[in-house]
């Protein structure tokens, strides 16, 4: 640990006495590797120390995002370690979720694509991530009806790329599921996504540490936690993915060396035998992360102390996700359907009026498959024309 981070600290806090630093936290992108920010952020917590804007590319995108929305470090921690990888980053939806007429062909190809105007249609990418989509549209229910992202407990935003021009852009507005996973598209291995407009991939393809965005956003102090590692030597650039992967980053390395300095508190995390595919092993690279965690605990700690002392106390909670009620649905509209009819979805939704959901209830109801609905040709527009506002419910 460098010695000399306090000194630096006090003396920022003492030359800035109108009004107490604003504290930025950057979350770097790095596939499987971004499981070690999840010890950064313990740390944040357990020190007390408050974070007002996050920015994060990818992997990033994800855990900044959560955390943004109100999720503790602890809770993001005891999330991932439950986590059946295999399923989240497959084409595949929980046995749950499916008819029992579709679970005998559940998992039985090798390879599927899409069959639309009577051809078969190559993907943008080889994983739609139906799970994953799932899960964080749950994960996120709590802030659905936000779509400025500086309304979250913490104002976030997080970095895609343009496919038509190669251009970083910048999500701060809109469904904030679409933006994450806009966010994480990995070129060739996950689909790219339609966002406000714009076809987008990861981000971090041009701006997978994006500092300079956090600044801009207001912050004072900046934390970055990086998990990238770099680009391959290129003798150890043995295969296909490897191949695409590298050209794919070839503009973030040059980004990279321009954002880090940008940092007052810069974490490097050492994972070179980790790769971002290395989920297999995401309890030992989150252990890392908390390792790191605990040896960077006491400068977050001085630091929050320090800003207490001059500014005051704040009330600092470490799970801030905004609580969520039932939501009662009065009524219906549905628009968007080509291959089927109104009664038939809805017989299919299974929707009751005057009966009140929770979100878990209608993650967890078997005919709310996402295969189901792409089965049925579901423009994507239904999901706002269907949205349910939670109302109060009246008991009798």
């Amino acid at each position: 640990m460098k010695w000399w981070l306090p000194l630096i600290f006090s003396f920022f806090i003492v030359t800035t006495n109108a009004q107490r630093p604003k504290i930025g936290l950057t979350l770097s992108g790095g596939g499987a590797k971004g499981l070690a920010h999840i010890g950064i952020l313990k740390a944040i917590d357990s020190a007390g120390l408050k974070i007002d804007y996050i920015t994060g590319t990818s992997v990033g995108a994800i855990f900044g995002g959560l955390y943004a929305i109100g999720y503790s470090g602890d809770t993001l921690e005891k999330m991932v370690r439950q986590v059946d990888w295999d399923l989240l980053l497959s084409n595949q939806s929980t046995l749950r979720s499916l008819f029992m007429e579709e679970k005998n062909e559940y998992n039985k190809y090798v390879v599927e694509l899409p069959w639309i105007n009577n051809r078969f249609r190559l993907p943008t990418g080889l994983l739609e991530g139906q799970e994953l989509w799932m899960n964080l549209a749950e994960l996120c229910y709590p802030v659905y009806d936000k779509k400025d992202f500086s309304q979250f407990n913490i104002p976030f935003k997080c970095i895609g790329t343009e496919v038509g021009n190669g251009n970083a852009f910048v999500m701060d507005k809109g469904e904030v599921v679409s933006a994450i996973r806009s966010s994480m598209a990995i070129p060739s291995i996950f689909t790219a996504v339609d966002f406000e407009g714009k076809r987008l991939v990861d981000g971090g393809i041009v701006r997978n540490f994006p500092v300079w965005d956090v600044k801009a956003m207001g912050a004072d102090l900046v934390i970055g936690s990086n998990v990238a590692t770099g680009l391959l030597p290129s003798d150890q650039v043995r295969n296909v993915w490897q191949v695409l992967l590298q050209v794919a980053f070839f503009r973030e390395a040059e980004d990279n060396r321009k954002e880090v300095p940008l940092c007052n508190i810069y974490i490097p995390h050492k994972l070179e035998k980790y790769t971002m595919g290395s989920f297999n092993q995401s309890h030992e690279i989150l252990k890392l992360g908390i390792e790191e965690g605990r040896r960077l605990y006491p400068v977050f700690k001085h630091l929050a102390d320090s800003l207490d002392s001059i500014y005051g106390k704040t009330d600092y909670v470490k799970s801030r996700v905004p609580p969520t009620k039932p939501a009662c649905i009065t009524g219906y509209e549905v628009k968007g359907t080509e291959q089927t009819t109104e009664e038939f979805f809805l017989h299919t939704m299974n929707f009751e009026l005057n009966r009140s959901y929770t979100a878990l209830a209608l993650m967890l109801s078997p005919r709310l498959s996402v295969t189901r609905l792409r089965e049925l040709r579901i423009k994507k527009s239904l999901e706002v024309i269907l949205a349910i506002t939670p109302i109060p419910v009246k008991r009798l």
